[in-house]
This record gives structure tokens, C-alpha cells and sequence, in this order.
């Protein structure tokens, strides 16, 4: 309910005969919700897509091949109504990963996918929509060092090409989450900064903003939330966030924890 109380009757059990890994969970215009993770055996990762209606009833699911492993990490309902997909592909053993975004129409039935790399570990955590634009937030680690990550966000047009990109300065980053664009035209995310010696997590917001339509992004301002000692812990780590409208505010979640 309303309260987080799970309400009469078993949890839904929805998936494949393979294993399958839920990362994202969004409710589309329609009522329904969407489902986007993966399926996978000991040999290859397939993207995974499930449409449950309000009671949980399953109205379509479909597995996405053609690649080693495919995983979405991230789901939205673009403007057009078909649905963006990000996440990561890898087409052969050994190869790096390289950040995608996946598009299908409404039914599940796949439209194109694009693939996206630089000279890291690249994968995809979340993905908006702006004017005419798809904005990724991805997660770069580096291939010889793997504490060593920074995050980068990746600007398309809604057919997947004409990219740009911004990468953020900073090491030891991971992103998380994108807000949608706020009244100036900006866009705030979310990410952890972690201590590779210490271990020690903090919490990184960052402002973004869209020069020339939302075709490139520039950090413009940024922040860095270390844990408070009321809460007895000496790692914050950040998961999802929420923009608190009537507040001007940003609701953010997460856990705590030590090294």
C-alpha cells in the first residue's frame, strides 16, 4: 500500500527458465509497469523486458539477444511512447563493455540498438529524455585498474546517433541516477565517490548543464555529501533520488554502512 505494507497475497514470482536479475522498475502512461534487467546461463546474458499490468498480471516479456551479454540497467518511456533501454553490451569473451542504448516499440518488438565506447569499461546506469534528446549516464572503469571509474554523460539525438559526451574530472566515481530537467534547464546526478585505500563512500550530486539544444553537457556545479556522525557510520552509499518539486528539494536514498 501507500505505506510500503505488503498487502494480502503471495509476491509475484515473474521470469524465464534461465536466471533473471531486476535493475529497474517504472510505471508507463498507460498504468502498467515496466521491468528491465537481464536473463542469463553459464554461457551468455540476454536483456530482459517484462510488462505487468496494475495486479501483476503479465502482459508481454521478451528476452534480447545477439551479443555475449546484454544487461538494462535503466528504463524510460520517451516521448514518442516507445521505450529506452540503457545498460551494457559485450559481443565476445574478453571484449570490453560498451555502453548501449536499446529501443523497442511499446509491445516489446525491438526498433534499434546502439552501442557506445571509449577506451574503459563503459555501462550504462540511467537514461532520460529532454527535448529531442536521450542523455545516458554511464560509468566508465578503467580496464587495467578496476577501483579507478569516473562517470560520463552521453548525449543522442532519439535515433541514437550524433553523440556527445561529458566526462566527469573526478576518480573513484560511479554513477546511479539522472533527475529530469529542472526549471533552469539543467539536470542534476547522482553517483558515489569511493576511497579505493579507505573504502570510505560519499555521496557525489552534480549539476549538468545543456548548452547548444541539450547536444553537450558541462558539470557546473557539484557537491560532495559525506556521512553525518549522528548516524554512527562511516560510508554513505547512494542508490536513487527524487526531485521534491514543492520543496525546490532532492529526496535521495540509499544505505549506510562501514568499511
Amino acid at each position: 500500500d501507500e505505506f510500503g505494507r505488503q498487502k494480502t497475497g503471495d509476491p509475484i514470482i515473474i521470469g524465464t527458465d534461465d536466471d533473471d536479475h531486476g535493475y529497474c522498475m517504472i510505471r508507463l502512461l498507460d498504468g502498467s509497469y515496466l521491468i528491465s534487467g537481464t536473463s542469463f546461463n553459464t554461457t551468455q546474458k540476454w536483456g530482459y523486458l517484462v510488462n505487468i499490468s496494475s495486479d501483476g498480471t503479465v502482459m508481454w516479456e521478451q528476452n534480447y539477444g545477439g551479443y555475449q551479454e546484454l544487461e538494462f540497467r535503466d528504463a524510460y518511456e520517451a516521448n514518442d511512447g516507445n521505450l529506452i533501454m540503457t545498460g551494457y553490451s559485450k559481443r565476445n569473451p574478453g571484449d570490453d563493455t560498451e555502453a548501449i542504448i536499446f529501443k523497442t516499440e511499446t509491445d516489446g518488438d525491438s526498433l534499434w540498438c546502439r552501442s557506445y565506447s571509449w577506451p574503459d569499461n563503459d555501462v550504462g546506469v540511467a537514461i532520460i529524455e529532454s527535448d529531442k534528446r536521450y542523455h545516458v549516464l554511464t560509468t566508465a572503469t578503467n580496464v587495467t585498474d578496476i577501483n579507478l571509474s569516473r562517470i560520463r554523460m552521453l548525449n543522442t539525438n532519439t535515433n541514437g546517433r550524433a553523440p556527445t559526451d561529458c566526462e566527469i574530472k573526478i576518480d573513484y566515481l560511479s554513477g546511479k541516477d539522472i533527475t529530469k530537467i529542472n526549471p533552469a534547464g539543467n539536470m542534476y546526478i547522482l553517483g558515489n565517490n569511493e576511497d579505493p585505500a579507505s573504502r570510505v563512500s560519499s555521496i557525489f550530486l552534480g549539476e549538468l548543464e545543456l548548452i547548444s539544444e541539450g547536444q553537450i553537457t558541462t558539470l557546473k556545479n557539484s557537491a560532495s555529501i559525506p556521512y553525518p556522525e549522528s548516524l554512527h557510520a562511516e560510508s554513505l552509499h547512494a542508490e536513487s533520488f527524487a526531485p521534491v518539486e514543492e520543496k525546490n528539494e532532492l529526496a535521495i536514498g540509499g544505505w549506510q554502512g562501514n568499511p
